[in-house]
């Protein structure tokens, strides 16, 4: 049978929603195989190694791609791919000196010998001179002066630490004189002297950085600089952002963060200070510490970060595609519904219709009573040239109701992806309480070991029929799991409710998540996390273990009635009145006197009518 690109990639995409990543990637190295010039399968290919963590798998898939484009003459292409290479293995001297050639083809001359520069500095600080005549001819060829330059520049006894050091003191001497200048050339003399002097090239970067000379500063700011100096990275990072060069700043960003993530915050804040005079400076720098969080499955402070940028910088569109993406990535659909929202109108107030008719009708099929959604499909329908809007949007939407119709399915109700591991939540400060908990937990341990009650199966009985044995063993095993399961999920819960009144937060929490996996405890446990995560301020996490615990029975009527008006507030809080109101009124005609309900409702019907 002829091989089916077609089919085969749809099949690939399904097992990628279904979880089954082992699986896609086997559909897509068929594809590849059959049809080694399919660059974009090759390259999804690579993604899915890289998030399975078959890194050398990811790069040899990324190198081959990117040489065979690289002789086909797509360089622009070539280059993009050697760089996410080196995202993976930023010091791969062969990658880099790939992307070297690469740009030089381009007309890249600057980018091409910064990069030929740095493997020379590398080389020679670890004292490889194997291969420095041939790098040197590459550089020529880019820059005569530059290589003519810095073979002057070699010394004749290289790791002299003897005579360094006696440099780094006439170093200081001049700089507490105030000769700055001839105490920074005295220092660069060090540094050949002694390449490993991590201390006084972090030293000469920071002088060099403080002239305004990313050149020279870049060219000193070694992999074990970096290390050791992350806050340089960030300072060089800043500087090149602020002068126009996003790429290299990201880099930089990316290489601070990876050296020491309590650049999070820092990063976070440039990326206030630089919105008010670069927005796409302030985007690369919120991009970086999203990626890392991504890299982490923390999606909700993914979310948080990116809301704040689009609240400082509204409509910016690479900024809102990214924020759909993480909410889509990290399950949470309350978020990405309010983020497609903007997303939309950004695509209005740019005049792409296109683009924004198909957002728009997807927020209105998924949401059809809300009228921002009708009147932003109408005015899409009004942009893209429609004579009667209003008749296309019905035409739009009974269409698709007709075709449910037809089919006899209901959409089904999709249970939220429960948030990623985020931050650990902090204990609200209060008096200090000791409690013996020797009691508790013995009344907590779980005996793993311990035998199970006895279980009898009664075995259907049909006339001329018996059950096999293997079956009855089958299903006598599965009641003793299922029954370790829910003793273990309710143990779980106990102890969470232990925890919670010793004010340990981070241990309630992971017991909640255990316990909450059992459909036993799942309302109870999901409802309490919910609160736990509104109490710290939360609400995306919030929010997504409330819907859970809606999808769960409540024990009581008042139980589920308290878990709706949490989650209805809870909806409030981060803007989506539309959802907040239709439960408020789902508990007015419940019990529509319920706490304020009746308040909510009119002030929710206010706002959305625009009074």
């Amino acid at each position: 049978m002829p091989f089916n690109r077609e089919a085969t990639l749809v099949k690939a995409d399904k097992l990628l929603k279904q979880g089954r990543v082992d699986a896609a990637i086997a559909e897509y190295a068929r594809v590849v195989e059959q049809q080694p010039s399919d660059w974009v399968s090759a390259n999804t290919l690579g993604d899915l190694y890289l998030r399975v963590g078959q890194v050398d798998n990811a790069i040899a898939q990324f190198m081959a791609i990117a040489d065979r484009c690289a002789r086909q003459g797509f360089l622009p292409r070539a280059a993009a791919l050697y760089k996410k290479i080196l995202k993976v293995r930023p010091d791969d001297e062969a990658t880099q000196l790939h992307l070297a050639d690469v740009s030089a083809r381009q007309g890249l001359l600057a980018d091409a010998k910064g990069i030929l520069i740095s493997v020379i500095e590398r080389r020679r600080s670890r004292g490889d001179k194997v291969g420095i005549d041939d790098l040197f001819a590459r550089l020529g060829a880019v820059d005569p002066a530059e290589a003519k330059a810095r073979r002057a520049a070699i010394p004749r006894a290289e790791n002299d630490t003897k005579s360094a050091a006696q440099l780094r003191e006439i170093a200081a001497d001049l700089s507490r004189r105030g000769k700055t200048a001839e105490a920074l050339t005295v220092l660069r003399q060090v540094v050949r002297l002694d390449p490993e002097d991590v201390t006084t090239r972090a030293e000469i970067a920071r002088a060099e950085l403080a002239k305004g000379d990313l050149e020279a500063a870049r060219e000193y700011v070694s992999t074990e600089v970096g290390v050791e100096h992350p806050d340089l990275l960030l300072a060089l990072a800043e500087a090149e952002l602020r002068a126009g060069r996003y790429g290299d700043g990201r880099q930089l960003l990316t290489r601070a963060l990876f050296v020491d993530e309590s650049l999070r915050g820092p990063i976070a804040e440039l990326s206030r200070v630089l919105a008010r005079v670069d927005a796409r400076a302030s985007f690369v720098c919120v991009d970086a510490v999203v990626e890392a969080c991504s890299s982490r499955d923390e999606w909700a402070e993914a979310v948080n970060l990116l809301r704040a940028y689009v609240a400082d910088v509204p409509r910016q569109i690479p900024a809102l595609l990214r924020l759909v993406e993480v909410c889509a990535s990290g399950g949470l659909e309350a978020a990405r519904y309010a983020a497609q929202e903007q997303l939309a109108d950004a695509y209005l107030a740019a005049g792409r219709a296109a683009e924004a008719r198909i957002l728009a009708e997807d927020l209105a099929l998924h949401d059809g009573i809300d009228p921002e959604n009708i009147s932003r499909l109408r005015r899409t329908f009004a942009m893209l040239g429609h004579a009667d809007p209003d008749r296309a949007v019905q035409a739009r939407l009974g269409a698709a109701v007709g075709a449910a119709g037809q089919t006899g399915k209901s959409a089904e109700a999709q249970v939220p992806a429960g948030p990623a591991e985020d931050e650990a939540l902090r204990p609200v400060a209060g008096e200090s309480m000791e409690v013996d908990l020797t009691p508790v937990l013995d009344d907590l341990a779980i005996d793993t070991d311990a035998a199970p009650e006895p279980i009898i199966i009664q075995p259907a009985e049909a006339p001329g029929e018996t059950m096999p044995l293997d079956e009855v063993f089958a299903g006598f095993r599965d009641e003793v799991a299922r029954q370790r399961s829910e003793e273990a999920a309710a143990q779980h819960y106990k102890l969470a409710l232990a925890y919670r009144e010793m004010g340990m937060v981070e241990e309630t929490i992971k017991a909640l998540r255990i316990a909450a996996r059992s459909p036993h405890q799942r309302f109870e446990s999901a409802a309490l996390l919910g609160r736990l995560y509104r109490d710290q301020g939360f609400e995306i996490q919030a929010l997504e273990w409330l819907e859970r615990a809606a999808e769960a029975p409540a024990p009581s009527v008042e139980e589920g009635r308290a878990l709706l008006y949490d989650l209805g507030d809870t909806l409030e809080k981060i803007g989506e009145t539309t959802r907040a109101l239709a439960i408020f009124l789902e508990l007015e005609a419940d019990a529509g006197h319920f706490r304020d309900v009746r308040e909510r409702v009119e002030r929710l019907s206010r706002v959305r009518s625009g009074g």
